[in-house]
C-alpha cells in the first residue's frame, strides 16, 4: 500500500541519482530512521519517490525507513554507516543488540 508519493531528499535513491542527479524530497526527508524499518522508499522512473509500507501499519504508527543498507550489518557497522547522519541510533533493533552485548560482556567478566 502506498503511503505517500513525494516529488522533487537528501537520501535520494540510487536510481534517481543515476537518472536525474539528486533531488530533495520534502516528505521523505521527514521520515525517521530505524534499522528495522516498516516501510521502504523507491524511486520511479519519473523521479517521484514512493514510500510503501513493508508491513501492516495501524493508525498512529510511525512510518520508519532505513537510511542505510542495514541487512547483514552488525550494531557497530550500522553505527559507522549512520555516523554522517549525526545521531546514535536507538531503534528497537539497536537497543536489543546493545543490551545483549552488554549482558554478554557482564557474563564474560563473571566467569
Amino acid at each position: 500500500p502506498m503511503l505517500a508519493c513525494c516529488v522533487p531528499h537528501q537520501h535520494a535513491c540510487m536510481l534517481c541519482a543515476l537518472l536525474q542527479g539528486t533531488g530533495f524530497y520534502a516528505l521523505h526527508s521527514t521520515v525517521n530512521h530505524s534499522c528495522s524499518p516498516n516501510a521502504t522508499a523507491n524511486c520511479l522512473p519519473t523521479g517521484e519517490l514512493v514510500i510503501t509500507a513493508a508491513q501492516d501499519l495501524q493508525a498512529g504508527d510511525e512510518v520508519l525507513l532505513s537510511y542505510i543498507e542495514e541487512e547483514g550489518a552488525d550494531l557497530q557497522e550500522r553505527r559507522a554507516m549512520l555516523r554522517d547522519y549525526g545521531f546514535l541510533c536507538s531503534c528497537t533493533r539497536c537497543a536489543a543488540e546493545e543490551l545483549a552485548s552488554s549482558l554478554q560482556q557482564q557474563q564474560s567478566r563473571c566467569e
